[in-house]
């Protein structure tokens, strides 16, 4: 029996999504597993004038039967006013049959990137990656706030219970905690330009381009809107929001040219607003970043703090040595956008 590595073809997808099923211990009409989406993921063009783009994910099969998968996610930062191509390792995964080839696998892609990143991942991910190159360099917070606390209660998967109705008092607690001031900031649902992403790009921070947005806009999970942020009614940034079910993720906001924490302070509490008109939202999430203003805004904002996910980076080449503990990352550098678990809907 031959094993070989090979790229991801659309003629894997089926075994795959079985062998995703498994590795994540999802049913197996769980969204994220169908055809659509890992289509979406690992097979569609972030571009379609560009042929690099392809491939992103690349799997080890043996008799046509995928043992081992991984995806590099596209990201790029801004490094000294110039781009730097890398990726986030997702979707990093091997039959239980199949002890040692992800690592194989993961060896193989190393050189397809300048850098590499990976977020998160379970007790044994963690430990394997000092082991094959990764060094952590920090830790990405993830925050929430509640929306609609009743509304939350009330479509929990196991229902009205004892320890629901004491998260609903708590999260009531946290739902009353006022917002930053945002006098003379609001937004508008468009699509931001090309020339507005790029004003809002900084040494340190990953790249948003036109292309990546668009891309993301295509995701066939969730409820995606793009809004302009503006400041004395003239254009001061942007963000953008996905709703799964009754979560909504803030998967990127960026300013234009601003450290203040005031502005960063100002634009959450104009994004929650905005969250806020979607009546199907009962909860907002936002993931941190290492730089630190994001953090800081959200805490006035009164977000809590649910969860910490340890940044790992393979950097063999020092691409990044200069800027690696203030990278200012966003849910838009791995597939955040297409999670969707329906047990664990809420981070509150």
């Amino acid at each position: 029996m031959s094993v070989a590595s090979t790229t991801t073809m659309p003629e894997h997808l089926p075994a795959l999504a079985n062998l995703m099923r498994q590795a994540f211990s999802a049913d197996a009409d769980a969204s994220f597993l169908r055809p659509e989406v890992l289509h979406w993921k690992y097979l569609t063009p972030l571009n379609s004038s560009d042929s690099t783009s392809l491939p992103r994910a690349w799997l080890i099969a043996q008799d046509e039967t995928p043992l081992a998968h991984g995806c590099l996610w596209p990201v790029t930062v801004r490094v000294d006013g110039k781009s730097v191509h890398g990726a986030c390792l997702i979707d990093w995964f091997s039959a239980k049959s199949a002890s040692g080839m992800g690592v194989m696998l993961v060896r193989k892609v190393l050189p397809n990137a300048a850098f590499l990143l990976s977020i998160g991942g379970s007790e044994a991910t963690r430990t394997i990656m000092p082991k094959i190159g990764f060094a952590t360099i920090g830790q990405l917070p993830v925050y929430a706030r509640p929306i609609r606390p009743f509304y939350q209660l009330r479509s929990r998967p196991d229902g009205i219970t004892p320890k629901n109705l004491s998260r609903t008092i708590r999260n009531l607690g946290w739902w009353l905690r006022s917002l930053s001031p945002h006098h003379s900031w609001d937004a508008r649902q468009a699509v931001p330009p090309a020339d507005l992403l790029a004003a809002c790009h900084s040494d340190g921070s990953s790249i948003c381009s036109s292309e990546l947005l668009a891309y993301f806009l295509r995701c066939p999970i969730g409820h995606l809107s793009c809004w302009i942020l503006e400041h004395n009614n003239q254009p001061a940034g942007w963000f953008l929001l996905s709703r799964l079910r009754g979560q909504c993720r803030l998967l990127d906001l960026r300013l234009i040219n601003s450290t203040d924490p005031a502005d960063y302070a100002a634009a959450y509490a104009i994004a929650v607003q905005t969250a806020h008109l979607d009546p199907a939202t009962h909860e907002l999430t936002v993931q941190g970043s290492l730089a630190p203003q994001p953090s800081q805004a959200l805490l006035t904002n009164g977000f809590v703090l649910r969860e910490n996910r340890p940044l790992f980076l393979c950097d063999p080449e020092g691409h990044l040595r200069s800027i690696s503990h203030h990278l200012l990352l966003s849910r838009l550098d791995d597939d955040s956008a297409a999670f969707d678990f329906p047990d664990y809907p809420y981070l509150t």
